[in-house]
């Protein structure tokens, strides 16, 4: 069969197959008691025109749609038509629809007219054609005007096969019937589908399960629900009771939608459909390639990206150089890097799908360094307050940087001067440079933001003038000596302060040694005045006794050793205590 590219072109073939489809069919029919000839139409003979759903009940006011179908399962078709009447007082049409249809090339517009009852369709698949069971055509959109039946028949049709002459391989013709009910039941509205899972209808999801949930009412006794690729279809797995929630497990990647209709005491409510958007595969492909530079010390590097992603697309890019975080990148012509120091850098890129699945990819950038600046004359040794020049030869008119770093704090200051039409440049290092030791190095950075390796460290030693120095020296032995005599004369505060504090302790000494010695000389007297009474008794009684004597004699030698020995303690105190 010749490929057709216009209507008109189209229409005649239609026309001429038909012609040799009658012409066929005589030769068929002459036949007919020819077993080869009884055979053939019974194995070419496959196809069916049918309706989807093909009952169902409706309110009065209410809109609902039904879809027109093609199965061709065991040969493929590549030609379809027919005429569809409906009975005009109890429905009647608001629109036609040819999304989803397998339909390539119209002979004419789907057509229908409310008047007439009718609903005309004729239409081509191209090479190869279709085999499936469900190939729609067109889908039909009513509203029910009437409470009864109302059935849609097809008045005629045609499936012609993708054969090369265009045999008409229809075998059935279906029907549907659909009741129409009081208009009450337009009270029971389509309910609200929500997702927890999907929420965002226009959105992809790597999630393969998703969840669907709606609000139930106590009246409600039972529902029907359905989820296919097809907006139009009309749910139709019963579940009585009614749940209010349903999960779908290991839905194949596309565009899906869930149906849902809803039924009470009065009838069914409308459908309501929620589409839902699947992609967990990762992009198809992903190559990262680098756009040639001419110079490498280009610090700013450019790459095209060539990616796909055969369900939800490619939404964006992730890209990642060495170690620094992720940035979004949006499809453009190429991507450019910021300014890269000199060196290798690794370069990662992930291509993300619009469901958020990603293919990653990397490749290594090599950027050029400059060549670092040349110093050709510098002082090593400076007094504090001399001015610190360098002067070198690098690029022409290029920006040198000088870094300064102290051996003490570690803390590093930079300044810049630009270099003259032959490279030559001085550097007058314009900050405050202390007294110490230093290290400093160079470097150069153009304006494109390249740059070269710094040269070696340096060392500078900044010392203090003659005169502070020996007012330096001064300053230390003044201090040396103040600290001496702050030293010396603290010293003599505390011992006058102990002399003193002494002096104090001693007389208070000497006052209390007098009064124990007072009251040691009155116990002392008192005593001895009562040991010798008794010893006057003891003399004046006759015959004592040997061992009366003995303690007699005892007392008065005891007496005479205690007072000996308290005189001596007592002095004793006094000498120590004027001393």
């Amino acid at each position: 069969m010749e490929k057709i590219n216009y209507k008109t072109d189209a229409k005649l073939y239609v026309k001429q197959t038909r012609s040799f489809c009658a012409g066929l069919a005589l030769l068929f029919s002459v036949s007919l008691a020819l077993p080869l000839g009884l055979a053939l139409p019974l194995a070419v003979q496959a196809a069916s025109l049918y309706f989807s759903p093909s009952a169902g009940s409706y309110a009065v006011g209410q809109n609902f749609s039904v879809g027109v179908y093609v199965s061709s399962s065991n040969q493929a078709m590549n030609a379809t038509s027919g005429v569809i009447s409906f009975p005009k007082d109890k429905i009647g049409i608001t629109s036609l629809s040819k999304t989803g249809s397998i339909i390539n090339l119209w002979v004419q517009d789907p057509s229908f007219s409310n008047s007439a009852a009718t609903i005309n369709f004729e239409g081509i698949v191209l090479n190869p054609g279709f085999t499936g069971s469900s190939g729609k055509i067109i889908s039909i959109n009513f509203k029910a005007k009437a409470a009864g039946n109302a059935s849609l028949n097809f008045s005629s049709g045609s499936v012609l096969a993708n054969d090369g002459s265009g045999t008409n391989i229809l075998k059935n013709l279906s029907s549907a019937k659909f009741a129409i009910g009081i208009q009450g039941l337009e009270e029971l509205k389509a309910p609200k589908i929500y997702s927890p899972t999907h929420p965002d209808q226009g959105k992809w999801y790597s999630n393969a399960n998703p969840k669907f949930t709606w609000s139930l009412s106590a009246d409600i006794t039972a529902i029907r629900t359905l989820y296919n690729k097809d907006p139009d279809s009309q749910p139709t797995i019963f579940l009585s009771p009614a749940v209010s929630e349903q999960e779908l497990k290991n839905i194949k990647d596309g565009i899906w939608y869930f149906h849902l209709r809803l039924r009470d005491a009065s009838g069914w409510s409308a459908a309501s459909r929620f589409r839902f958007q699947i992609d967990t595969g990762k992009p198809n492909y992903f190559d990262i390639k680098e756009i040639k530079r001419e110079d490498l010390t280009e610090p700013k590097v450019k790459f095209t990206f060539d990616s796909s992603d055969a369900v939800s697309g490619i939404d964006h890019y992730e890209i990642q150089i060495d170690n620094e975080n992720f940035q979004t990148w949006y499809e453009g012509d190429f991507y450019e890097t910021p300014v890269l120091s000199p060196g290798k850098h690794i370069f990662i890129a992930k291509a993300v799908d619009k469901a958020g699945n990603f293919l990653a990819n990397s490749t290594e950038i090599f950027v050029q360094a400059l060549e670092s600046p040349r110093i050709v004359d510098y002082t090593e040794k400076l007094v504090e307050g001399e001015t610190f020049i360098i002067k070198g030869i690098t690029y022409p008119r290029i920006t040198v940087r000088m870094f300064l770093q102290g051996t003490d704090n570690g803390k590093i200051i930079e300044q810049e001067v630009k270099s003259n039409g032959k490279g030559d440049f001085s550097l007058i290092w314009e900050k405050k440079i202390s007294n110490g030791i230093y290290k400093f190095w160079l470097e150069v950075i153009d304006e494109r933001g390249a740059k070269s390796e710094p040269t070696d460290k340096f060392s500078l030693i900044i010392v203090l003038p003659t005169i502070i120095k020996i007012l330096g020296i001064a300053i230390n032995y003044l201090v040396v000596i103040m600290t001496l005599f702050i030293l010396i004369v603290g010293a003599l505060i505390i011992i006058l302060y102990v002399w003193y504090r002494f002096k104090i302790w001693r007389k208070k000494v000497r006052k209390e040694t007098q009064d124990i010695e007072k009251t040691l000389r009155q116990s002392f007297d008192f005593l001895r005045e009562e040991i010798e009474k008794q010893v006057a008794k003891l003399d004046g009684r006759p015959g004592l006794s040997e061992r009366e004597k003995e303690i007699y004699d005892e007392l008065k030698e005891a007496l005479k050793i205690s007072e000996e020995a308290i005189n001596k303690e007592v002095k004793d105190i006094k000498d120590l205590t004027e001393k």
